[in-house]
């Protein structure tokens, strides 16, 4: 049973930068080592500085997200299960960044029972809406 973890970027090309950076951390942090995959959804190949970092690619027409005569990206989002090339899939947001020190494979473990998850609380600005650390936080932490 193939597991991966899904990775978004569309339309602007800082998208595509984090993206790369995410899969960077989760290469990092041995994603796999254990048999996890990185899958990046998007809609131009092109934009990729470093493609090495996916696994796996699928190529979106936003033509079929329009509303208005703009892109709703959500609307490519809430198909991740649909355009998932995994048997089982981990969704991450692109403007986030793996540095636990631990393999990305404990939270298919963690996750194993649980059919759909979601985490979005914290601090700053939104807060209780983001799973955002205090920046000293983090330095501290993580040095």
């Amino acid at each position: 049973m193939k597991k991966g973890i899904v990775i978004y970027a569309l339309g602007h090309t800082n998208y595509y930068r984090m993206a790369e950076n995410l899969a960077a951390s989760l290469v990092a942090n041995g994603a796999r080592d254990r048999g996890i995959r990185i899958c990046i959804i998007c809609d131009s190949k092109e934009k990729l500085v470093y493609p090495h970092l996916f696994d796996d690619f699928v190529l979106l027409d936003t033509d079929k997200f329009m509303q208005n005569g703009k892109v709703v990206f959500n609307n490519a989002t809430v198909l991740v299960y649909e355009l998932s090339p995994y048997a089982t899939t981990i969704k991450l947001d692109a403007d986030m960044i793996w540095i636990e020190g631990r393999n990305p494979s404990l939270l298919f473990n963690e996750l194993n029972e649980v059919d759909i998850t979601f985490s979005n609380r914290g601090y700053g600005w939104n807060k209780g809406n983001s799973v955002w650390a205090h920046e000293h936080e983090i330095m501290k932490e993580y040095k």
